[in-house]
């Protein structure tokens, strides 16, 4: 019996480090949009906090999102659930801008040198691994 909670247990925790998170997360910062690139699948949330002590706004070009005045602390988050590039900047302040990349199946090839294995490539390896060494500890033990 404690040896199915144990590797149920284990299952669960693989699980989280596996699922892949869906948000990005933009800050502006000294009149910028930091980062002012990002790319993403489709289906994520990105969300822009504006931490400046002025107001500003994100408003994409084609009219398609738009937070109205965002005050210092405050955040808007839209789901990108098409493939294409999203232009925006503050109306407050039209010389800031931004893009946010939405991959779809012709995504973008990555830039030379650039890191293709995702968010997790070599700690998710080592993550399962070490699971999967905890899970015979245990199975042995009992």
């Amino acid at each position: 019996m404690r040896t199915g909670i144990s590797l149920l247990y284990l299952l669960l925790l693989l699980g989280i480090f596996i699922s892949p998170v869906q948000a990005e997360s933009i800050e502006i910062v000294r009149f910028t949009f930091v980062p002012d690139s990002v790319m993403i699948e489709p289906g994520t949330t990105v969300t822009w906090t504006n931490m400046d002590i002025a107001v500003h706004s994100v408003t994409s070009d084609d009219g398609l999102f738009d937070s109205g005045s965002l005050v210092q602390g405050h955040s808007f988050a839209y789901t990108f659930t098409e493939p294409g590039r999203y232009a925006y900047f503050s109306t407050p302040h039209p010389y800031m801008t931004g893009e946010v990349i939405v991959a779809g199946d012709d995504a973008i090839p990555p830039a030379d040198g650039e890191d293709t294995d995702g968010p997790f490539g070599f700690a998710l390896l080592i993550a399962i691994i070490g699971i999967a060494a905890i899970a015979f500890l245990i199975m042995r033990r009992d």
